[in-house]
C-alpha cells in the first residue's frame, strides 16, 4: 500500500503557497465570524429628564461591548466623552453651524478602511449617513448609519437616495440607524434587506416613558444571520438601544474600496449654474447705448476646478484663467436651511495691449432658485466691486439685479427653453450711460 503522508505534506504544501500568495483557501469560509452590533438614539447626550447620559453610555458600552455602534443625535462636542470608550470614532454631522456640528456617529473597536459621510436630500432638518468600511478578522464588509426625517415626502427621497446609494455597494453590508419608521410601514415595502425584526420578536424602542414604536432598525444583506437581538432596558435616552449579533455566513475576503456615487443634486439649468459642473458656454450680446452699439461674444470652458475663457468686443480679445475652490454650504449653514454650493475663484485676465488684472468671485447657489455672484476686480476702468443677485421662479425663467460700486446698475429677465439655450434681455447703467443688451447663450453639460 502507498503511505497517505506525501498527500498530506502535499495539502499542507498548498495551503502554505495560498497563504503567502494571499489567496484564501475554500474551507476559509467555514471559519465562523460573528459581530455584535448597536443602534442608539443619543437624543442629544441627554435623558429624558434632561441630564448628561454620556457617562451611562459609557457603562453602557463597557457592560455590552458591541463591535459596531452605530448612534444618531450626537453633537460635535460629544466626541471627547466617547473617545474614552477606546473605539475608533467616526462622525458625519449633518445640521450644521459655523460653531455647531450635530449628527451620526459610528464607533468600531476594528479597523477602518475608509469611511466618508454623504447628504439625504432633506426639506426639513439636514439628514445624512454614515458609510464605513471595516475589516475584522480578513473578513470586509461595510456599515451605514443613518437618521432618517419626519415627513412622508422627505422619507419617501431619503428612502430613495439611501436605496440608490446601497446599489453601489456591492458586498455585505449592514444599515443601522433611527429610521423613524417602523419596519411595516408601506414605504419600506419594497427596501431590499432583512430586518432583524422580522426574526426576533422585538418590543418597541420609542419613547422609552411609554413605548409606541419600532423605530431603531438594523438591515442586513444576504451575507448574514441574525444569531440574537434584544432591545436594551435602558433609560439614557428617549430611545431604547437595539443590539444585535449577527453571524457572517458569506464573507467577503477582498478589501473594499471607496465607490464613486454619482451626485443627482446637480441641476444642470444654465439660468442658475451648480458647483463644480463641467461645461461649455459660449455668449452673444448686442449691446446699444446713446453713444455706440456692440456685439461682444466669447466662451468659457468649466472643468473641475479650472476655467479658461475668451471674450471680445470691438476692440480687443480678452484671455483668461480661473483656479476654483468648491465648498458644500450644508457643512456650515444648514441649520439654516441651505442647501446649497459656492464656489470661489481667482481669476487672472489679459489682453494684447494691456497688464494682466485679477479678479475675485465668489459665487453662491444657496437652493434651486437663489443665487448670488460677488465680484472683485483690481483694474481701475473697471468697476471694482460688484453683486449680482438672481432669482428663479421656474426653472425656465430667471430674473437678475446686479450693482456694482460705481452706482451701476444692471436688470435682466432671462429664458431658458431647453436648459441649453439662454435668451436675456437687460437693462443697465454704466459709466452715467444707460445701455440695453440682448443675448443669446449656449450651454453644453458633460
Amino acid at each position: 500500500m502507498f503511505s497517505k503522508k506525501p498527500t498530506f505534506l502535499k495539502i499542507k504544501f498548498i495551503i502554505l503557497l495560498l497563504s503567502i500568495l494571499g489567496l484564501h483557501p475554500l474551507y476559509a469560509s467555514d471559519e465562523s465570524l460573528s459581530i455584535t452590533v448597536m443602534t442608539l438614539n443619543l437624543h442629544n447626550g441627554k435623558d429624558t429628564l434632561g441630564e448628561s447620559n454620556l457617562e451611562r453610555f459609557l457603562e453602557l458600552v463597557a457592560l455590552k461591548q458591541p463591535d459596531i455602534i452605530a448612534l444618531q443625535e450626537v453633537e460635535r462636542k460629544h466626541l471627547k466623552s466617547l473617545t474614552s470608550t477606546g473605539y475608533q470614532i467616526i462622525s458625519g454631522m449633518n445640521a450644521n453651524l459655523p460653531l455647531y456640528r450635530f449628527g451620526n456617529v459610528v464607533l468600531t473597536r476594528h479597523k477602518v478602511v475608509y469611511d466618508r459621510h454623504l447628504y439625504l436630500p432633506s426639506q426639513l432638518e439636514q439628514r445624512g449617513l454614515n458609510e464605513v468600511a471595516i475589516e475584522i478578522k480578513g473578513r470586509y464588509f461595510r456599515v451605514i448609519n443613518t437618521h432618517i426625517g419626519l415627513g412622508w415626502t422627505e422619507q419617501l427621497q431619503q428612502l430613495n437616495e439611501l436605496i440608490r446609494i446601497s446599489n453601489y455597494l456591492h458586498g455585505p453590508l449592514l444599515i443601522m440607524g433611527d429610521f423613524n419608521l417602523e419596519p411595516t410601514n408601506k414605504l419600506l415595502k419594497n427596501f431590499p434587506f432583512q430586518q432583524i425584526g422580522a426574526d426576533f420578536s422585538l418590543p418597541k424602542t420609542f419613547p422609552t416613558y411609554n413605548p409606541c414604536y419600532l423605530i431603531d432598525l438594523i438591515w442586513y444583506s444576504e451575507h448574514w444571520r441574525p444569531v440574537e437581538a434584544e432591545v436594551l432596558d435602558w433609560d439614557g435616552s428617549d430611545h431604547f438601544p437595539v443590539i444585535s449579533r449577527l453571524e457572517f455566513v458569506e464573507p467577503y475576503y477582498n478589501s473594499l474600496a471607496k465607490v464613486e456615487i454619482p451626485d443627482l443634486t446637480k441641476k444642470r439649468n444654465p439660468l442658475l449654474p451648480d458647483i463644480g459642473v463641467t461645461k461649455y458656454q459660449l455668449i452673444l450680446a448686442a449691446i446699444n447705448n446713446s453713444a455706440t452699439e456692440e456685439i461682444r461674444g466669447g466662451g468659457i470652458f468649466y472643468h473641475k476646478n479650472v476655467s479658461l475663457g475668451i471674450e471680445s468686443d470691438n476692440e480687443e480679445p480678452i484671455f483668461s484663467v480661473s483656479i476654483d475652490k468648491h465648498f458644500d454650504l450644508r457643512d456650515y449653514a444648514s441649520l439654516w436651511g441651505i442647501r446649497g454650493k459656492a464656489q470661489w475663484s481667482f481669476k487672472v485676465s489679459d489682453t494684447p495691449d494691456q497688464n494682466p488684472w485679477l479678479t475675485w468671485e465668489q459665487y453662491y447657489r444657496w437652493n434651486d432658485h437663489w443665487g448670488t455672484k460677488i465680484t472683485t476686480i483690481n483694474e481701475a476702468v473697471k468697476p471694482d466691486f460688484a453683486i449680482d443677485q438672481m432669482y428663479l421662479p421656474s426653472e425656465k425663467l430667471r430674473y437678475r439685479l446686479a450693482l456694482d460700486n460705481d452706482q451701476g446698475f444692471t436688470t435682466g429677465i432671462a429664458l431658458s427653453p431647453d436648459k441649453k439655450q439662454v435668451f436675456e434681455i437687460q437693462r443697465g447703467r454704466k459709466n452715467d450711460e444707460y445701455y440695453w443688451s440682448l443675448s443669446w447663450g449656449l450651454y453644453e453639460f458633460n
